[in-house]
């Protein structure tokens, strides 16, 4: 369970910016404000220790694609459902979209790294060393499963109770 903690974030972050920025404002700006919270959020939520893959994307097990699988698309689908039934096709099922595509976008752009669609160059370099070097806190219990996730340790608990705070916050009406 690792994208479901970001996209957990990226919800909360996409309700917050619907609620709290003015409908006065344009569409795209505050979708574009959602989603740039979103990013910044990953950043925020790599600071706090939690599960990594430790897999090479260009030799994928069939256990490791179900695993990721799993853990990207199921948070996304789950979060996404639940915002439809909230808000319907309508402004705010958009801004949790928005928060989510933010706070998945620094793994996803290092997904394409390392399958080769984005070549490496000096915004990239740098990119990684922040991201993996600065943000990400480590625990001594980073031992990968043969899956290529890490098993779960004291430090993960902050992602089911984001994520469940994220699905009550789409429940209520």
């Amino acid at each position: 369970m690792i994208a479901f903690g970001h996209s957990s974030v990226g919800t909360l972050v996409g309700i917050g910016t619907y609620y709290w920025l003015p409908d006065a404002w344009p569409l795209i700006p505050r979708l574009l404000i959602a989603f740039i919270l979103g990013i910044i959020s990953h950043y925020a939520a790599d600071a706090v220790p939690h599960g990594h893959y430790n897999f090479d994307p260009k030799h994928l097990t069939r256990q490791a694609v179900s695993v990721f699988i799993i853990d990207f698309f199921g948070a996304i689908m789950i979060l996404s459902l639940l915002a439809l039934l909230k808000f319907g096709i309508s402004d705010g099922f958009w801004f949790v979209l928005a928060g989510i595509a933010g706070a998945q976008a620094p793994d996803i752009a290092e997904g394409f790294v390392d399958l080769g669609y984005i070549k490496s160059s000096n915004v990239v370099i740098k990119h990684r060393r922040f991201h993996f070097e600065k943000t990400h806190r480590k625990t001594p219990e980073h031992v990968a499963l043969p899956s290529g996730a890490r098993m779960w340790t004291w430090t993960d608990i902050w992602q089911v109770l984001v994520f469940a705070i994220a699905v009550v916050t789409l429940a209520q009406s």
